[in-house]
């Protein structure tokens, strides 16, 4: 059977990667979980080619022992079954077996348990810092290296027409766990149409799609590529004659994330990433700028927000907004709620001031 799943791989790294897809996309997920054991040996799962997540694992660490590749099995407690406790020798504390692989010359850790998740990454429920590596005969304590950032950057180039509508084309990056969180959503919608509509720009009173490759689907991959052409109406205010502009379209907190006042256990993100959004206002000539936000910086050991919104050098009926939200840590110890709630607080409102134009006339 080995032969069928790696066929002319010659590589270490092929020849994983080719049992790591087979594994994946091969078997249904059985609706109860086994923990870290499994129900059924490995000649019924072949045949009904359904597994638990620990069963379509340790079916992987077989073949790819069969493959000639060194591989062990490693016992993790994932995100929402709690932290494992290294001083506490009860394997009940963990719930799901993962393989370990230092076969391709660093430490690759592989769980084939999610379709949308591509070799070399983990699912997010598995990037949980620590697992026990079994080895025959003895068991010790690994490190599982954090996640890669996840990155979503975000480009939009708009045109605000006479009666104060918002015409544009957007162009979005996502890198890390940010490509499978859009994957999941197109996996589940079937339709890019719709991940738009109600994901990406569901919060935005008066949106209208106008255009988008509809030949975007789901798929394992740790890059996504989105591209639109959208209206937005209802968008700006008017005052007395002027408009108001919020220059985040995609991004930017309307409220406070730490919304209770004090805070006894850690926060913890799950994964770091940051958030990107850079727009191209264009006033084609139909307003001139009263006021701009000024350029705000917002830097703790823990997350990291800039934004600036200027006109373009030598052409002041075009405005540069850039924003940038990035987590450092993934880990907030409760010591430190105090900073972080009022920091966020900050940037909220600093997500809220506005562009304020003025009609030419």
């Amino acid at each position: 059977m080995i032969a069928d799943v790696i066929g002319d791989a010659t590589s270490k790294r092929e020849k994983a990667e080719r049992v790591y897809n087979y594994v994946r996309d091969n078997l249904e997920k059985k609706n109860r979980n086994s923990g870290i054991y499994v129900q059924s040996d490995q000649n019924k799962i072949l045949e009904l080619k359904k597994a638990t997540n620990s069963e379509r694992n340790l079916l992987m660490l077989m073949l790819l022992r069969a493959a000639g590749l060194k591989a062990d099995p490693v016992l993790i407690s994932t995100f929402g079954n709690g932290w494992l406790d290294p001083a506490l020798p009860f394997l009940s504390q963990y719930n799901r077996t993962i393989v370990h692989m230092p076969a391709l010359g660093k430490r690759t850790f592989l769980d084939a348990s999610d379709r949308l998740t591509p070799f070399g990454m983990l699912p997010l429920e598995a990037n949980v810092g620590r697992g026990l590596l079994l080895k025959p005969g003895r068991a010790s304590f690994i490190t599982i290296p954090p996640a890669a950032i996840s990155r979503e950057l975000s480009l939009l180039h708009i045109k605000i027409n006479k009666t104060g509508d918002l015409e544009g084309k957007t162009r979005i990056r996502m890198t890390g766990n940010a490509s499978r969180q859009r994957n999941r959503q197109l996996a589940r919608k079937m339709d890019i149409t719709k991940v738009i509509n109600e994901n990406i720009c569901g919060s935005l009173d008066g949106f209208e799609l106008i255009e988008t490759d509809t030949t975007v689907h789901a798929r394992a991959s740790d890059s996504l590529n989105l591209e639109y052409t959208f209206k937005l109406s209802e968008f700006v205010e008017k005052i007395d004659g002027e408009v108001y502009l919020k220059p985040a379209i995609l991004s930017g907190f309307t409220k406070n994330i730490f919304a209770s006042p004090t805070r006894e256990f850690p926060i913890e993100f799950g994964l770091r990433f940051e958030n990107m959004e850079q727009n191209t206002f264009d006033l084609a000539g139909n307003y001139s700028v009263a006021e701009l936000p000024e350029s705000k910086t917002i830097d703790n050991r823990f997350f990291i927000y800039r934004r600036s919104v200027v006109p373009e050098l030598g052409n002041p009926g075009v405005i540069k907004y850039s924003r940038t939200f990035r987590i450092k840590k993934i880990y907030i110890p409760a010591q430190s709620y105090d900073k972080v709630r009022d920091d966020f607080a900050k940037i909220v409102d600093a997500d809220q001031e506005m562009i304020i134009l003025k009609p030419v006339n």
